[in-house]
């Protein structure tokens, strides 16, 4: 495991658990006035969170990069539920960091007027991406083109990952599989914890798929996370750090006799 996927693996884990323990505190807060509702309590704290995390390693990938995610795991229902909430707890805005969340969530929904939003609301082959500069840039004319620099370089994804907490197991190894035919310098799985011995069976599927399906020149760096739902996080929030997490790691490209094998690297991960 080199140090860059080192720090790739902890400043996703951070703003991860960052945004966990802000959802929280909404939560509390809203307990505390009366005014909570668990009927919102969906997905969309799940799924932001991964985006919020993923994005927040653009730094750590490139420079000057560009990210997009999924608009199919963002319904405008979770995001005008969470935009509600956050919008309803001015306490918020004097922690730290809450400032920019609320901001970044903001922009992603406001998808109708701010052109920013709409990029980052596309879809691109997998639920998120970062590459080394935006898609049209692919395609414009340069006299279009503020920084000619980036023309002189080829598009490429500088990270892709698949996000599957909430999905069938079937359909975690058939979007793992959309990984393996992209090239990226940096590749992440994400999916639900299980139990010990699904994990298990979980690396030994993920050895096999990269075994039957990586192509031999593809040296990029991959990380398996297997996470618990926020839910999950929350009734045993006192206890969390017992909480299992599933990290698998693999370096290509494949060795000599063709076969994968996962590198077991769980221990890494330090809940806060």
């Amino acid at each position: 495991m080199t140090n860059k996927l080192k720090t790739l693996l902890n400043t996703f884990g951070l703003n991860f658990q960052d945004w966990y323990e802000f959802t929280r505190y909404i939560i509390k807060k809203e307990k505390e006035r009366g005014t909570w509702n668990p009927e919102i309590l969906g997905t969309w704290v799940d799924t932001l969170s991964i985006f919020y995390a993923l994005e927040s390693c653009k730094s750590v990938v490139g420079e000057n990069n560009t990210c997009r995610f999924s608009k199919r795991a963002l319904s405008k229902k979770d995001l005008n539920t969470l935009l509600w909430h956050l919008n309803h707890n001015r306490a918020v805005r004097y922690r730290r960091g809450s400032k920019s969340k609320i901001n970044y969530v903001k922009e992603v929904g406001d998808e109708l007027s701010e052109s920013e939003a709409r990029r980052k609301l596309s879809e691109f082959m997998v639920d998120f991406s970062i590459s080394n500069y935006p898609i049209p840039l692919t395609y414009k004319d340069e006299n279009n083109v503020d920084d000619l620099n980036l023309m002189n370089e080829i598009f490429k994804f500088q990270l892709i990952a698949e996000s599957e907490l909430h999905t069938k197991v079937n359909d975690i190894y058939r979007d793992c599989l959309k990984l393996t035919q992209i090239s990226a310098d940096y590749k992440i799985m994400l999916f639900r914890t299980g139990k010990e011995t699904l994990a298990k069976n979980r690396k030994k599927a993920f050895e096999r798929l990269l075994t039957n399906s990586l192509k031999e020149e593809d040296n990029a760096e991959w990380l398996f996370i297997g996470l618990p739902s926020f839910v999950e996080w929350e009734l045993k929030f006192r206890e969390r750090k017992k909480l299992p997490v599933i990290i698998f790691t693999f370096k290509g490209p494949k060795p000599d006799d063709g076969k994968v094998k996962l590198d077991n690297k769980s221990e890494m991960w330090k809940w806060n």
